[in-house]
């Protein structure tokens, strides 16, 4: 299974999660989802996201959002190519509403996996249904970007093997 595939089952889970009123778990998935989706067009356009120390490579990152803005030269040349530059903008503001929302759950990533342990509080402590209108938004958005994303990526794929 190919990362948009992923991506979109995450989703699945996500919104199958919030019928559970499982809030800790829809969060999850949904960060999953954009986290995947974003590395599935870092990966196509080759944009590495390994993490660098002192010179040297190592793990794979999960916060790519710093990589995203690199996209953005392909996905213009894609889309002039196939005789789309119109959309130019309007992906410019979904790749950007991408790295924001990765930028964002990976900020509360560490809260829904682990809780708060010094304060011996579990992530369903935190993440309960005062979070459930934030969270239903969450994966309305995270949908909502792997949707608009997905026609691009198989146009970019295309493109690509030509």
């Amino acid at each position: 299974m190919g990362a948009m595939e992923d991506a979109r089952a995450r989703i699945s889970s996500a919104r199958a999660a919030l019928e559970r009123l499982d809030y800790v778990n829809a969060l999850s998935e949904a960060s999953l989802c954009v986290e995947l989706t974003a590395k599935a067009f870092l990966d196509l356009c080759k944009v590495s996201y390994e993490m660098e120390r002192g010179g040297q490579k190592g793990r794979l990152m999960h916060d790519v959002s710093s990589r995203i803005p690199q996209l953005f030269p392909m996905v213009k040349d894609t889309l002039t190519d196939i005789g789309r530059a119109s959309d130019t903008e309007r992906y410019a503001k979904i790749l950007g509403r991408l790295m924001v929302m990765n930028r964002i759950l990976w900020s509360v990533g560490e809260y829904v996996d682990f809780g708060i342990k010094d304060m011996n509080l579990g992530a369903t402590d935190l993440i309960s249904f005062d979070f459930s209108e934030i969270v239903k938004a969450i994966v309305g958005q995270a949908g909502g970007i792997h949707s608009s994303l997905q026609p691009l990526y198989e146009e970019m794929a295309i493109e690509r093997m030509t």
